[in-house]
This record gives structure tokens, sequence and C-alpha cells, in this order.
């Protein structure tokens, strides 16, 4: 029997025509899963807080925008902020924290 494999953090980047399988997707997971998720999700500025409320409404994770500064958690998806990119760096203590800027394209 092979060993369990348990990710550290699952990444996942998705165009216009994510949420629907984005969706279906995380109304598999468990609450209280054990990694957190990272969404890149293709929109329009401003629309990724009602992303984000409409994905919660539809899994037993927490789900919301990213924050600079803060750290992923296990059970939550953290969507970069429309027309933001979403990049991940060291903090204290070497726990990853969530850096956002807005780049070239």
């Amino acid at each position: 029997m092979a060993p369990s494999v348990r990710p550290k953090l699952i990444v996942i980047a998705a165009s216009t025509a994510g949420p629907p399988a984005l969706k279906q997707l995380l109304a598999e997971l468990p609450a209280g899963f054990p990694a957190p998720l990272l969404l890149v999700q293709h929109t329009l500025k401003g629309m990724t807080g009602q992303l984000a409320e409409q994905l919660a409404s539809q899994t037993r994770l927490k789900v919301r925008e990213a924050r600079a500064g803060e750290s992923p958690e296990a059970g939550t998806m953290l969507i970069a902020p429309g027309d933001w990119h979403l990049e991940l760096a060291a903090g204290e203590g070497g726990a990853a924290r969530v850096t956002l800027h807005q780049g070239p394209k």
C-alpha cells in the first residue's frame, strides 16, 4: 500500500470559465481540509469578493480575498484580489506570508 501524500499547499489558477468547476471541486472537500488553498482567478477588478462569498456558501471551507501579510491556513482558500498578483514570501520564523502587488502582467 502506497503511503498517503498530504499536500502542504494547493494552488489553483482559473480563467473566466473557472467558477463552475471551482464550485464543484470545493463542494467535495471536507471540513477540516488539511491544507491551505490559494486561488488566482482571471476576473474583473472588484469581483473577487463576490466570488469568495459565492464559493464560501457552497463549501465547508473558509473562503475570502487574500490580505497582504497573512499566513495561509489549512481549511481556508485565499483568493487573489482582482487585478493583483498573489505571491508567497518567507515571513517571521520562516512561515509563508501572502504578498500582493500589481507588477507587470
